[in-house]
């Protein structure tokens, strides 16, 4: 079984669809080797049926902590997007999972294993 990946980024009318789009190029180039999810709070739905095309595994969450439910130990998580600060980076790696920080913005301190 491959490793699992799961890419916890976002994509609306505020925050643009850099971060997504991004990622999904990374995919990309990853989905031979790794078993892929996106998570995913915000996304526009035409959006959805044009980028993804059931490509990908795609969970829906409502709360951030949906999303810490769903991590275990060994998953690789890649998070983009500017409201990943510190604290949950910390989150993410205590929950025993390598995890990728994608910045742009050169700003912020990082806990992650690879930025």
């Amino acid at each position: 079984m491959a490793s699992e990946i799961l890419i916890r980024a976002d994509a609306d009318n505020t925050i643009g669809l850099g971060h997504l789009v991004r990622c999904y190029a990374l995919a990309q180039m990853l989905k031979n080797e790794f078993d892929i999810t996106f998570i995913i709070k915000k996304m526009p739905s035409k959006l959805k049926d044009e980028l993804f095309k059931g490509l990908f595994k795609l969970k829906k969450i409502k709360t951030e902590e949906e999303f810490f439910l769903f991590l275990k130990p060994g998953q690789i998580v890649i998070l983009d997007g500017y409201e990943f600060a510190i604290e949950y980076q910390k989150h993410v790696k205590n929950k025993g999972c390598k995890l990728i920080c994608v910045d742009d913005l050169h700003e912020h301190e990082f806990h992650a294993d690879l930025i």
